[in-house]
């Protein structure tokens, strides 16, 4: 078992002020990581993984993270929503590219993803895959429109003479 020692940073005054002053669970079972560490000398992460009903792994991970960033620790951090690193356009420039797309589209000049596709690579340079155009067409609201499945065998004259003959009420036989 390694010991977990935590940079004297906070008092366990401050500690407590800041796990009382969180909102969020994931936060305050953090601070509850760093205060257990700062206040019991040579626990093990075990022993604090069960009080907490959390997993090692996460007790060896904040208390990483907290001695690595000190006390910018959680500041900034985020879940979910768009990544600067992954994303090739803003959320403006974005909608604009989609505005000119449905300009085209109107004209007849773009039908299918793969006419997107190509735009798109045009104009930030490289290759990007499919799932990133799906991606901005739901974050942009736009959806799929294609025709309704038919079948290649469909007879409309024998729906119609169908339809003319139905009966408009169900009665039981005699």
């Amino acid at each position: 078992m390694r010991t977990l020692k935590v940079v004297d940073i906070h008092s366990l005054n401050e500690l407590r002020k800041k796990t009382t002053s969180i909102k969020g669970y994931n936060d305050v079972v953090d601070w509850k990581i760093i205060q257990a560490v700062k206040q019991n000398t040579g626990i093990t992460a075990s022993e604090i993984a069960k009080v907490l009903c959390i997993s090692e792994k996460k007790v060896y991970k904040v208390i990483q993270e907290y001695n690595k960033k000190g006390s910018n620790y959680k500041e900034g951090t985020q879940w979910g929503g768009r990544r600067k690193e992954t994303s090739f356009m803003s959320y403006e420039e974005e909608s604009k590219f989609l505005e000119q797309l449905s300009k085209k589209a109107k004209l007849g000049l773009i039908l299918t993803i793969k006419d997107v596709k190509k735009e798109f690579e045009k104009k930030i340079g490289h290759k990007i895959s499919d799932d990133y155009i799906w991606s901005i067409f739901k974050r942009h609201h736009w959806t799929k429109k294609s025709p309704r499945a038919e079948h290649p065998k469909t007879d409309y004259e024998k729906q119609e003479e169908f339809k003319k003959n139905f009966l408009k009420t169900w009665q039981p036989p005699n």
